[in-house]
């Protein structure tokens, strides 16, 4: 027994040696152009979203109508708003972004450990770092590196309520989706695939359905605020009038996965990947 707990810390070591020499990797490769890249169209808005934010001269209540040109949450802008705080420059913003990259691939480690074990989970984490789109977002001052982080650490917890039973990763959970809301609206569609995941593993959760239930009730109310920002954003964005919103106009922010297939960026900008 004794032979098995100090093999087991042995791993555990060369598991944070590894993970530790890839986080090195994935910042080494991060870091070229991270500063000098021009800065996009999208990025320009979240600086001066969080500028706004920083100099709170607004109320909550007209967060639609002093940023026309935003349909999306704050919470996001509030996070870069607070860095700015501390360093006034876009350079904080970059840095806030790059920081929560490593974090993500540390959230995707124990993402794959839990399910797959250590060995998995370092070989995987390797190519999750080394990803083209991942990487290209690293360097993006925009909200979805962060839907990474929140969405690997959602389907952390919903692995550890679903199949280990474990009752505290519910409360994780509930909170992780609301943030996500918060954060990006899209992200109503993940919590969506949750719930169909949690009904196919109905037999497993039958006798917390009620409780996993009201969590789902208590998220949806607290995603009303949400909704109605929502609406009234729609209402004031330029060319995005409530009444023209369709199924393909809701479509229109996915154009970001053509990032995945863009090859011709990747080896103009980032050849070391291969």
């Amino acid at each position: 027994m004794g032979h098995t707990y100090w093999s087991m810390q042995k791993n555990n070591k060369t598991g944070i040696i590894f993970i530790f020499c890839i986080l090195i990797i994935a910042l080494l490769i991060r870091l070229p152009h991270l500063f000098d890249k021009e800065k996009g169209t999208d990025e320009k808005l979240s600086i001066r979203n969080a500028e706004i934010i920083k100099n709170f001269n607004f109320s909550l209540k007209d967060y639609a109508k002093v940023m026309p040109h935003e349909a999306n949450p704050p919470l996001f802008f509030i996070i870069l708003a607070i860095s700015l705080i501390f360093y006034n420059s876009i350079v904080s913003l970059k840095i806030v972004v790059l920081i929560i990259s490593l974090l993500s691939i540390i959230a995707f480690y124990i993402l794959s450990k839990e399910i797959f074990g250590d060995k998995f989970a370092l070989f995987s984490t390797l190519l999750y770092s080394l990803n083209p789109i991942h990487l290209i977002l690293s360097q993006h001052i925009r909200t979805y590196i962060l839907l990474f982080l929140l969405f690997n650490l959602s389907l952390y917890f919903l692995y550890r309520l679903l199949i280990k039973g474990d009752k505290k990763s519910q409360v994780y959970l509930i909170i992780l989706n609301i943030i996500s809301i918060y954060i990006h609206y899209y992200s109503v569609l993940f919590i969506i695939s949750e719930v169909i995941t949690a009904i196919f593993f109905y037999k497993t959760i039958k006798k917390d359905i009620k409780s996993y239930i009201i969590s789902i009730i208590i998220i949806g109310l607290m995603a009303i605020p949400a909704i109605i920002l929502l609406k009234t954003q729609l209402n004031y964005t330029s060319g995005w009038g409530l009444e023209k919103v369709t199924f393909l106009t809701l479509g229109y922010p996915l154009y970001k996965f053509s990032l995945m297939v863009d090859v011709s960026t990747i080896i103009k900008k980032f050849p070391y990947i291969f």
